[in-house]
């Protein structure tokens, strides 16, 4: 290591060179220092800091005192807690109590709750008292046409009070209503007042759905529980005039989604009578609904505006609605391009029907309550056209004629003899192939052999000995015969004149009358 070390300091050292000092004769310069280099171990590198998230930070909002008032007049009672308000407005609790107790003129503070202090409130308050108490509300049957005015300003003033105040009032109002019709006292009401009062719920819920653009508003909420007790706690059906309009109104309320359903369906079951089997025109009331008076009147909504309004709708209203409804349609309606899952979704729905009746015409068919002929399908064009004989370079041939007797007689001794092998039922097809006319006049000989009995085609034996003396052995040959058809086609005694004159041929005078019953031959009958 040391003569390494040496050998490197050798090389390291720079070559003497003579310079001038040198040669004057003063000091040399001294070597440079020796630059050692110690490796030392490598320092880990430094993690790098991870990315800064941006954390969503809500910007609080100055809000003003009025849009706190303005929340307030939305609520019941004209109140809310602060833990609500700074929910709503997304503030600090303590913000909002600053801003309240700033305008102590319009709030005031009640526990942990903020109460309205609007004096409009209370003055629209007392103008609907003022109307309910009118000349024309105390009269023995209040006019519906007379009394509008004082209706339409009493849900005026409806809207702007507090609604917890209101539900008050007509709860007041509601138990002091006569229930039948007579003079009118001082401090009470006539008969047919809650009709005025539902007229004014329904004006006053109209507008104030109008100013909240169709939301649901603090009225519904206050009156929605107590509109039993306000409109039919008193009311008798059938005594006093009415109660169809209060059943097409409540109808009309809940198409238009007024209320909540549970309170609509407490005050439906006190006229079930008349709702049980209502159309959709509502409950009929001739002749005012028809023509649109009277409490009609009072209710009927503004051109425009009376969509799903059919119940209290007049006849010429109902015109126009229908009219309305076929230009939407057409409208909406364009040219019909079935969507592929459209059309394999029905074609499957056919199939399933194919299957479900193509099963029940089997079942029908195993019973014998059909023929098998009668459940096939319509023959097709290709099927029931008839051959043309321009069409075919030779003549049609005609159809041969019937056997000789002593042939089929000779093929009835090899038959008894050597019989041949049955036929299976369950496979018309390979046996025998059958003649689609004759299948068509007379029905498929396979199907009735393998579902009727033999009894059913050919008689029980009692039948068969009552049915009188023998024939002659000249016409048992023939009848003996079992592929001879042609005697059975023939024309009956009846027919035979009219058939003449007509020009029927046999098998067209077949089809009128049932073939009779053949007796069943035994083996030696059989034999000549």
């Amino acid at each position: 290591l040391r003569t390494e070390t040496l050998r490197s300091r050798t090389l390291s050292q720079p070559t003497e060179t003579v310079t001038a000092s040198e040669r004057s004769g003063s000091k040399p310069r001294p070597p440079p220092p020796e630059f050692t280099y110690e490796p030392t171990e490598l320092e880990p590198p430094v993690p790098e800091a991870p990315p800064r998230r941006l954390v969503a930070r809500h910007i609080e909002v100055e809000r003003s005192a009025e849009e706190v008032a303005d929340f307030l007049r939305q609520q019941e009672d004209d109140r809310a807690t602060f833990q609500r308000i700074s929910k709503h407005f997304k503030l600090a609790t303590q913000k909002i109590r600053q801003l309240v107790e700033d305008h102590d003129d319009l709030f005031a503070v009640e526990k942990d709750q903020v109460v309205l202090k609007d004096q409009r409130r209370k003055e629209a308050l007392r103008c609907l008292v003022k109307q309910l108490v009118s000349s024309e509300m105390q009269k023995m049957e209040i006019d519906p046409e007379k009394a509008m005015e004082c209706i339409w300003s009493a849900a005026h003033f409806a809207i702007k009070a507090t609604p917890s105040e209101v539900k008050k009032v007509f709860d007041k109002v509601s138990q002091s209503v006569l229930r039948s019709k007579q003079k009118v006292p001082r401090g009470a009401y006539p008969a047919n007042m809650p009709l005025a009062l539902a007229c004014i719920i329904d004006r006053a819920v109209y507008l104030a759905r109008r100013l909240s653009q169709g939301a649901i508003t603090a009225i519904e909420r206050a009156l929605g529980p107590s509109l039993y007790n306000i409109l039919l706690s008193r009311w008798q059906l059938g005594r006093v005039r009415g109660s169809q309009f209060l059943a097409n109104l409540f109808l009309a309320w809940e198409r238009l989604g007024y209320f909540e359903d549970k309170h609509l369906e407490t005050c439906k079951k006190h006229l079930l009578v008349l709702l049980a089997f209502v159309r959709a025109e509502g409950v009929p009331d001739p002749p005012h609904k028809d023509e649109g008076t009277g409490w009609y009147k009072v209710v009927a909504r503004e051109p425009g505006e009376d969509k799903n309004t059919e119940p209290i709708a007049s006849r010429q209203r109902l015109q126009a609605l229908e009219q309305t409804r076929a230009q939407a349609e057409k409208q909406k309606v364009t040219v019909a391009v079935e969507e592929p899952e459209a059309s394999e979704n029905a074609q499957a729905q056919a199939q399933r029907f194919q299957e479900a009746r193509d099963r029940v015409m089997h079942a029908m068919a195993q019973m014998g309550l059909k023929r098998e002929a009668d459940r096939r399908p319509p023959p097709t064009e290709t099927t029931a056209k008839r051959a043309d004989p321009s069409e075919f370079p030779e003549p049609i041939k005609p159809h041969k004629e019937a056997a000789p007797t002593a042939l089929l007689e000779k093929e009835l001794r090899e038959s008894v003899k050597n019989p041949p092998e049955p036929v299976k039922a369950d496979k018309p097809g390979k046996g025998v192939e059958e003649d689609p006319e004759e299948v068509a006049l007379f029905g498929s000989a396979i199907y009735d052999s393998a579902v009727y009995s033999e009894e059913e085609i050919f008689g029980s034996p009692q039948e068969m000995d009552d049915e009188g003396p023998s024939k002659p052995e000249t016409s048992k040959e023939a009848e003996t015969l079992p592929y001879d058809d042609m005697a059975a086609t023939q024309p009956y005694a009846s027919q035979e004149s009219q058939d003449s004159q007509k020009g029927m041929d046999a098998t067209q005078a077949y089809q009128d009358e049932p073939l009779p019953k053949r007796r069943r031959l035994s083996g030696d009958e059989m034999l000549p």
